[in-house]
């Protein structure tokens, strides 16, 4: 905790009281406010209407791009721990419940959809996104075609639009 209290120039007695007591609380703290702000939590909001529900999902999705760009080690992370029962998978599962939530009501919302059918369809969004976001940073490490970023995540927001937009079975 002296570290830390040192290089953030907080005080110690400020770290104890507001973050926690020990290391782990600290890490905690840490590894939470990390998943929030990667995830977007505090951005999140309730959206009423389609068209900016759909520009939200996409303008954030080329934000987490920009994100792992400059953090690739934080997809590998997402994937390797997701399910793990450790501090860090607890805490991915629980940010991404908070997102689900949140794209649940604003689903809900916007297409007018029971909240069981909302919520399916809002869990794919995350998942399908996750997963673009993987298969976007193993093509760009592989691919030789310089134009391919592009057409991939159009056919990326395509796939979302239909999910949402075309009433899929959940």
């Amino acid at each position: 905790i002296s570290q830390i209290s040192k290089e953030s120039k907080i005080s110690r007695g400020w770290i104890y009281k507001y973050i926690g007591k020990n290391v782990e609380e600290v890490l905690k703290f840490s590894l939470e406010e990390y998943a929030k702000d990667f995830s977007n939590i505090s951005g999140l909001k309730i959206y009423n209407n389609e068209k900016d529900l759909l520009l939200y999902i996409e303008n954030y999705t080329l934000e987490m791009i920009k994100k792992i760009e400059d953090k690739p080690s934080i997809l590998k992370l997402y994937f390797t721990e997701h399910d793990s029962e450790n501090m860090i998978g607890k805490i991915i599962r629980d940010v991404e419940n908070q997102s689900v939530d949140i794209l649940t009501s604003s689903i809900s919302k916007s297409f007018n959809l029971d909240l069981k059918t909302s919520r399916l369809k809002a869990q794919k969004v995350i998942f399908m996104r996750m997963g673009a976001l993987m298969l976007y940073f193993s093509k760009k490490k592989f691919s030789k075609d310089l134009n391919w970023q592009e057409r991939f995540l159009e056919d990326q927001f395509s796939d979302l639009r239909l999910l949402i937009f075309n009433n899929l079975s959940p």
